[in-house]
């Protein structure tokens, strides 16, 4: 690996991340990514991302992840990684999410494709709803029109099991376009999961139950994976079943025009699943 240098450190989905980027390649980035950053008293860091120029004298071996503008090599034994990028915004901060995937994963967490959202429960109780989808599906529309108390992000939500059974939704700076950041400011504190929610572009809101299979086999296909090997993609898919059996599942049937989310009747909620139902 290439020596350290000064870093920025960051708190990512209950994971500390020091970014090492002596050329500055992903200053942009990173400067975006303020409010996520970690406080002085903060426990050390558990994973490290240093960037080097794409082309520069890079660690020996084939990288973990490679693409056009990106090549990324994984050391996890040292919790540490290396990401060689052009410069671009896009190839620095998917650097990032390569290694923060991999960091969840030793965690007990997932990187998914989806929106987080909250609304008030009974009591006033926060309820986290994870939106998960590919590209078209609508999770962004459904999270930024359906009338949430706040929206942790629309695009890529680190989700956490806790020791004591339930599971937490935790925003990031991960984004699809358009955000408008006076409405929908960047959010740091995360939210307990109350629903799995998948979307479905309806004329009428609805929620319709969805068993645990079902779900775990919705939330794998959005799970963000960059390793090969059969044992990433077995840790993967026993994460994606644990996070489908601790919440319910619904197909959440929703307008593009909202908000809606208050003409869902609170009879249609789904209770959790027996397992492996």
């Amino acid at each position: 690996m290439p020596p350290r240098a000064p870093a920025l450190r960051f708190a990512l989905g209950g994971v500390a991340l020091a970014i090492h980027d002596p050329c500055g390649l992903g200053a942009e980035v990173w400067s975006s990514w303020a409010p996520y950053a970690a406080p002085p008293d903060a426990p050390p860091d558990a994973w490290s991302l240093t960037l080097i120029p794409l082309g520069a004298p890079a660690p020996l071996g084939a990288p973990s992840y490679a693409r056009g503008d990106l090549r990324v090599w994984l050391a996890p034994e040292r919790r540490a990684a290396v990401a060689a990028v052009d410069g671009s915004w896009g190839a620095a901060e998917a650097g990032a999410q390569v290694t923060l995937q991999r960091a969840l994963r030793a965690a007990g967490g997932l990187l998914v494709h989806a929106s987080g959202a909250v609304r008030a429960g009974a009591g006033g109780a926060e309820e986290g709803w994870l939106i998960p989808g590919p590209s078209g599906a609508g999770k962004s529309t459904a999270a930024r029109e359906g009338g949430f108390a706040r929206v942790l992000t629309d695009e890529m939500v680190a989700v956490r099991l806790r020791a004591d059974g339930g599971v937490d939704l935790h925003p990031t700076p991960f984004w699809s376009e358009g955000r408008d950041a006076a409405r929908f400011p960047l959010q740091v504190r995360p939210a307990p999961l109350a629903l799995i929610a998948l979307p479905r572009k309806d004329a009428r809101p609805r929620l319709a139950p969805v068993g645990a299979a079902e779900a775990a086999r919705a939330l794998l296909r959005c799970v963000a994976s960059y390793e090969e090997g059969r044992e990433a993609h077995a840790a993967l898919l026993e994460l994606a079943c644990a996070v489908a059996e601790r919440a319910p599942c619904a197909a959440l049937h929703f307008p593009k025009a909202g908000p809606w989310l208050e003409r869902l009747a609170e009879e249609e909620r789904p209770t959790p699943s027996p397992r492996g139902t």
